[in-house]
C-alpha cells in the first residue's frame, strides 16, 4: 500500500494524517513518534490488535513460531493416534483370519490389501506379538494355498 492510499485510510478511521508523517514513521531514523490516536487508526485499517502493533517485533516472531510449533505438535499427536488405530486394525484383521482361516481367499479378492501384505506390515513393526501374528498368519495363509 501506498503512502497516501494509507493515509486515505487513516482518515477514513477517523485519524488525518499525511503521507510524509507516514514515511517518517517508517523510514527516517530515528522514526517519527505516533500518538495514540495514530496508533489507533493504524490498528483499524490494518486489523491488527493493540497489542501486537506495540509490542516488539521479536516477541511477535516468538508467538508465530510458539503457534507453528504447537500445529506441529499436534500434528504429531495425530499421527501418533493414527498409527496406533492402524496397528489395533491390523491385528484384528490378523486376529480374525487366523480366527477364520477360510477368509484367507477372501482378504485377496476384497482389495485394499492381500494376505502377503498383512504378513509383511505385521513383520515390519517392531512388536514381537505382532511378528508372532504374522507367523501364525503365515502358516495358516499356506495350508489355504496349498488347498487351492
Amino acid at each position: 500500500m501506498s503512502y497516501d492510499g494509507l493515509a486515505s485510510r487513516m482518515t477514513e478511521a477517523g485519524c488525518p494524517i499525511n503521507a510524509s508523517a507516514l514515511y517518517k514513521i517508517e523510514k527516517v531514523d530515528p522514526p517519527r513518534r505516533i500518538t495514540v490516536d495514530e496508533l489507533v487508526a493504524l490498528s483499524r485499517v490494518f486489523g491488527i490488535k493493540l497489542q501486537a502493533l506495540i509490542q516488539p517485533p521479536e516477541e511477535a516472531l516468538n508467538r508465530e513460531l510458539l503457534k507453528l510449533m504447537e500445529q506441529m505438535a499436534a500434528a504429531i499427536d495425530q499421527t501418533l493416534m493414527a498409527n496406533t488405530a492402524f496397528k489395533q486394525s491390523l491385528r484384528n484383521v490378523t486376529e480374525f483370519v487366523i480366527t477364520h482361516p477360510e477368509t484367507v481367499k477372501q482378504i485377496d479378492q476384497l482389495g485394499g490389501t492381500s494376505v502377503s501384505g498383512l504378513i509383511e506390515t505385521l513383520r515390519d513393526v517392531d512388536d514381537d506379538e505382532d511378528h508372532r501374528l504374522a507367523d501364525r498368519l503365515e502358516r495358516i495363509a499356506g495350508v489355504q494355498h496349498q488347498e487351492a
